[in-house]
């Protein structure tokens, strides 16, 4: 089980929020997989491991944290050297291994513990099994496995959907998945362009 039934902290006036006016409502949350979703990485005998950011990935950061709390969920232990790398402004929460649920060889994102409203949060994935428990809150992508890859624009071509899920005050975010008929990231995005044309 995660190590914590309140994965990231109550939104209210402190140390990590800065002033809050009391009894506002905390901003939607935004979960974004680490592996595959935000970097690819690759190994070989000369190098080890090298981990490469995803085409698009500060655009998307940059202009989703005026909207969202933002979640980075990496299903290893954190290195911090990544996460920082991805988000040197502090501007996203970060969890490791330990705040997902281990079951069968899989880490499950558990979003009922991260103290927030269901309905106001989306994630990011690339798997299918470790976003199982919350399909309806899911948008898949497609795994970014190829680093060499400079015209990948899955994330950037999220953007509009995502501001408008907040800008037009969608109380649930499922039912707008479920209305759109797809929890594929990449076709939801082009069912929204589409409507919006």
């Amino acid at each position: 089980q995660p190590h914590s039934d309140q994965l990231i902290p109550t939104y209210e006036a402190g140390a990590f929020y800065g002033p809050v006016p009391p009894g506002a409502p905390p901003p939607p949350l935004l979960v974004l997989d680490l592996e595959k979703t935000l970097i690819g990485s690759v190994h070989d005998a000369k190098y080890g491991w090298r981990h490469v950011k995803r085409p698009g990935i500060q655009k998307f950061i940059d202009r989703l944290s005026q909207y969202y709390e933002i979640v980075i969920f990496s299903e290893n232990e954190k290195n911090m050297d990544i996460l920082e790398a991805i988000d040197p402004e502090r501007k996203c929460h970060k969890l490791g291994a330990e705040s997902a649920e281990a079951k069968g060889g899989v880490m499950l994102k558990r979003l009922d513990y991260m103290n927030r409203d269901l309905s106001r949060i989306v994630l990011i994935d690339d798997s299918e099994s470790t976003s199982s428990l919350f399909p309806r809150n899911t948008l898949l992508i497609k795994p970014f496995t190829d680093i060499n890859d400079k015209t990948d624009n899955a994330l950037v071509e999220l953007l509009p959907l995502l501001q408008a899920l907040v800008h037009d005050g969608v109380k649930d975010f499922r039912d707008c998945f479920d209305d759109l008929g797809t929890h594929e990231a990449s076709e939801a995005a082009l069912e929204y362009k589409m409507r919006v044309s």
